[in-house]
């Protein structure tokens, strides 16, 4: 028996890791044993756990008394309505406003339009003019950050296809009119 101790004090003070997880596991053992022994007795939930024989799938012949209000289930533990109202991808004309249209459901500008007669490239440059590139990475996949939107090349902002994106540029187009952004 001596020599079963001799050889565990020795691996324990040659490895310190396991010397403090002993430790460790040591002073957890003592707590719980400390701990039921100075509880006494098992709590009344347990004792009835192990006491009461397993339920049928007969009902219960008396109701079921209603829980107190701190038992009762919290309002923030309901589900969630997940249902959806409306389309996700269609934007709201009362967020957005009503958009001009053609029949065939594309934004025409025109010369007739409130630029007083302007030619198509002129309305376009002046559409152009809000926006804002604010920056541009150039990698692998180009992306664009105009008006606080992340773009990559085939996205659309306010009818504008971004078309390419190179350093502190980035090339939009719009009714075959192309317009190049750069950033100030």
């Amino acid at each position: 028996m001596d020599n079963l101790k001799n050889k565990l004090v020795k691996e324990l003070m040659r490895d310190k890791k396991k010397m403090i997880l002993l430790a460790v596991l040591l002073v957890v053992g003592v707590a719980v044993v400390g701990r039921l022994v100075l509880a006494g007795s098992p709590p009344a939930k347990v004792k009835a756990a192990v006491a009461s024989p397993p339920r049928s799938a007969a009902p219960d012949p008396l109701p079921a008394e209603p829980e107190p209000p701190d038992r009762r289930p919290d309002k923030r533990h309901e589900p969630l309505d997940t249902t959806i109202s409306q389309d996700l991808f269609v934007a709201s004309e009362s967020i957005y406003g009503r958009a001009p249209a053609s029949s065939d459901g594309h934004r025409r500008y025109s010369s007739g339009s409130s630029t007083g007669g302007a030619s198509p490239r002129s309305e376009v440059e002046q559409q152009s003019s809000m926006l804002k590139l604010q920056s541009t990475v150039v990698s692998d996949a180009p992306t664009a950050i105009i008006n606080d939107q992340v773009l990559r090349v085939g996205d659309v902002i306010e009818g504008f296809r971004v078309v390419g994106i190179s350093s502190r540029m980035c090339e939009v187009e719009k009714d075959s009119i192309r317009i190049t952004l750069e950033m100030r």
